[in-house]
């Protein structure tokens, strides 16, 4: 796409891709893809939720439900900053190799568990590859795309999550019926493909080759001076803003396939089952995020917070916190995302 007359190349609605060498894009399409595959596999748990509890063989309840998703959670907390360490000392792309195939092949597991203990080791582990592949992908763009567009890039990226939580209620809508739970996270390995693109087409970014080996995955940095008080920031933003997406994205699928009776009426309310509505409501969450990004044609910024919130409340999810962590990662480099 070609700037507008009166715009330099690097404006516009696709000046960030633009101004980006082919390095850059390969980097952004592997941090993007792997992100939306990442949430493909993670949100495959809380799709299925309700069909787990009922599950003759795993006797899960919901107590244990709420706690196996808090542990999933939790690893992949532990995962990020793991893989932080192993990206700077071993480089972003093998790194990323390693958390996409994590979270592929411990998804797949979760088809197999015969008991609650192995679903929640499979989950742990899937957990440890799902924070690794964010770690590891936001650096690998960050060191890549001009610092005037990295905030954007990075807004990007997120915004992919909710590509995946469609991809995953669109596999659960159509797999499901056939054959069940187990089924839908078998489907969970496909994205274990994904790494042998990264492998032949992305390369380790010039800034992290020119660094020092001494120097790579000292945590400690982040709590110099000049930066501690950004590190802070972030740390507690992120968990806030997550802390409330979580507690109700785990469990809004399960909650609309209970009984009428039982709370299950907003898809009636619709026109289509709980269940049904349960399954696409994710795929609209994707209509919603891109409005987020680009909103009505021709909106300047107003009217695009105005329509972000409108489809929010429509849709029920909670697109604008891709664009709030997306911010928050541009600060986190030293960008002002509004650039």
């Amino acid at each position: 796409m070609t700037a507008r007359p009166g715009e330099t190349d690097d404006d516009g609605l696709f000046g960030w891709w633009r101004a980006a060498d082919v390095r850059a894009r390969r980097a952004f399409v592997a941090a993007s893809a792997g992100w939306m595959l990442d949430s493909f596999d993670v949100m495959l748990y809380s799709l299925v939720l309700a069909s787990l509890i009922q599950d003759p063989t795993l006797q899960l309840s919901t107590t244990t439900a709420g706690q196996l998703g808090a542990l999933t959670l939790l690893a992949a907390a532990a995962g990020g900053v793991v893989f932080g360490v192993l990206a700077d000392r071993l480089g972003r792309k093998r790194a990323l190799m390693a958390a996409v195939l994590i979270y592929s092949v411990f998804t797949a597991a979760c088809g197999l568990a015969q008991s609650v203990a192995q679903l929640a080791i499979f989950r742990v582990l899937l957990g440890f590859g799902m924070g690794g592949e964010w770690a590891t992908g936001v650096a690998l763009v960050s060191e890549t795309f001009p610092a005037r567009h990295r905030g954007k890039a990075l807004a990007f990226v997120q915004s992919s999550w909710a590509i995946g939580y469609g991809l995953a209620a669109l596999v659960n809508l159509l797999v499901a019926p056939l054959w069940g739970w187990r089924g839908v996270f078998l489907i969970g390995v496909a994205p274990a493909l994904f790494t042998l693109w990264i492998r032949g087409k992305v390369e380790e970014p010039e800034m992290w080759q020119r660094s020092s080996g001494d120097a790579r995955g000292r945590i400690g940095d982040l709590f110099t001076v000049g930066r501690a008080r950004v590190t802070v920031f972030i740390i507690l933003m992120n968990a806030c803003c997550l802390f409330g997406w979580w507690g109700l994205n785990l469990w809004v699928p399960a909650y609309l396939n209970l009984p009428v009776d039982r709370g299950g009426v907003l898809g009636v309310l619709c026109g289509a089952s709980p269940d049904t509505f349960a399954k696409i409501t994710p795929l609209l969450s994707c209509f919603a995020t891109t409005i987020r990004h680009f909103g009505p044609p021709g909106s300047g910024h107003t009217a695009k917070l105005i329509s972000n919130y409108l489809v929010t409340g429509m849709v029920g999810e909670f697109p604008e916190l891709q664009g709030l962590m997306g911010r928050y990662y541009a600060l986190d480099q030293g960008v002002d995302p509004d650039e």
